[in-house]
């Protein structure tokens, strides 16, 4: 089944809980770009981080051990958030990495992508949140730090994180043994895992082509998402 989301207009991050106008996941900039600004130097280094928390307060500074810029910055749960508990009932919305890099980079797909965060039960394998920070670390150039900042009301309120056991890690080798082109369907292994660990009551919002006519030859519900281009994938 495919739902679109055309009719929806509600104004990016305008309600439920830490994703108010005011309180919204501000958009990233991409840490060379920004430091090439005119006229200014570069921005100094991150100091290593100590016990200080960010803004939202769910994510730790990033420490630096060893005077490296390696990626440290690490969720830091709090009791009773729903970031990493599967909510109960299944019927899930699976978000790709694409999903969270429209968001946090305020492409064309940010308000459905908020509109579903407010709306449904959203949840994301863990092997999409390791592609999400590879993709915005080592492609964009944003710094571990303020990524952990600003992924924080993200995974702190409103994405259960689901955990891969190997029946959800054998099925993902076995799709993408199957359904891998690499021109027509270069699906990651993390698509396939989030592929695997959909449910029949489950669907897919994503941007990605790949994803989506895979999704749509399972069986599984797709939910078709603007790409940085303002298009949809199609998949009929």
């Amino acid at each position: 089944m495919v739902y679109s989301h055309d009719h929806e207009e509600a104004s990016y991050l305008s309600r439920g809980p830490g994703f108010g106008a005011s309180r919204g996941a501000p958009a990233l900039e991409d840490e060379g770009r920004r430091r090439r600004g005119p006229g200014g130097p570069p921005d100094p280094p991150s100091r290593p981080g100590g016990p200080d928390r960010g803004r939202h307060g769910r994510f730790r500074t990033p420490a630096w051990p060893h005077g490296g810029r390696g990626a440290t910055a690490r969720p830091r749960r709090r009791s009773g958030n729903r970031g990493g508990k599967v909510p109960g009932g299944r019927g899930l919305t699976f978000l790709d990495a694409n999903a969270f890099v429209a968001v946090l980079k305020r492409e064309p797909g940010a308000p459905e992508v908020a509109a579903l965060l407010r709306s449904r039960k959203c949840a994301t394998p863990a092997p999409c949140v390791a592609e999400l920070v590879d993709k915005l670390v080592r492609r964009h150039g944003i710094e571990p730090a303020n990524l952990a900042e600003k992924l924080g009301p993200l995974f702190d309120e409103s994405i259960a994180v689901v955990a891969v056991d190997s029946r959800i890690a054998w099925r993902a080798g076995e799709l993408r043994a199957s359904h891998y082109h690499r021109k027509t369907a270069a699906l990651s292994l993390a698509d396939c895992v989030l592929l695997a660990a959909a449910g029949p009551d489950d669907e897919i919002a994503t941007s990605d082509r790949a994803v989506a006519v895979t999704a749509h030859r399972l069986g599984i519900g797709v939910i078709p998402l603007l790409d940085s281009t303002g298009e949809r994938p199609r998949f009929d």
